[in-house]
């Protein structure tokens, strides 16, 4: 219990603002941290099982999928997270205004529809049997639609609010970020603080990389 996992990053997560974190690209372990995702990767069964999202059913040609959230998931705010902040989320990521990474995946998606708070239906331009891998990347991240459009794109960039197993504690941009447990996280509180540091310039990290 307790202590801090310390981790030098290349690429910091530019903003918390949504689709700016990728893993492998900039702070995509940051931001996952923040929001949580729908779906993740099971590297073990090599599948994709739900996260935020309790199931994720497909129709016969791949083109329209379901998604049902699990029940009694909150923001750190104490929100309800709900289909609408779902639907919400994906709009954003294909708003040329929010600069997602993912947009051009995101704009594979017709539709996102409310069906009921739970439940999500998402319409494809054309069938895509790899559609669960979307949700488990930067447009898996959900984001309160409510606090969100209270708080303004320019307050959010460094004051996020999400459903994932961290809440930020401080953030220097392009220097630090400090994400501290979530106590009310619906899958369990976990024990270590986490820093990201930048490690500054190529030599750093080629000596990063060599240990």
């Amino acid at each position: 219990a307790g202590g801090t996992i310390t981790m030098g990053e290349y690429v910091m997560l530019p903003t918390f603002m949504p689709g700016q974190g990728q893993y492998g690209i900039r702070g995509g372990a940051e931001s996952a941290a923040i929001y949580d995702r729908l779906m993740i990767w099971n590297p073990e069964s090599h599948e994709f099982e739900p996260k935020l999202a309790e199931s994720l059913e497909a129709n016969d040609d791949n083109t329209v999928w379901t998604l049902k959230l699990r029940e009694g998931v909150n923001f750190s705010n104490g929100d309800p997270l709900t289909a609408e902040d779902v639907a919400f989320s994906v709009g954003l990521h294909k708003d040329p205004a929010t600069q997602s990474v993912a947009m051009t995946e995101a704009l594979n998606v017709t539709e996102a529809k409310v069906v009921d708070p739970q439940t999500v239906e998402f319409t494809l331009d054309a069938p895509w049997a790899g559609f669960p891998a979307l949700l488990a990347g930067t447009v898996g991240e959900v984001i309160p639609q409510k606090a969100f459009e209270a708080a303004g794109p320019e307050k959010w960039a460094t004051e996020p609010i999400g459903a994932g197993a961290f809440v930020l504690e401080s953030y220097i941009p392009n220097q630090e970020v400090v994400l501290k447990p979530n106590p009310e996280y619906y899958d369990g509180p976990v024990c270590p603080t986490l820093e990201f540091i930048r490690i500054p310039g190529s030599q750093g990290t080629y000596d990063a990389f060599q240990t």
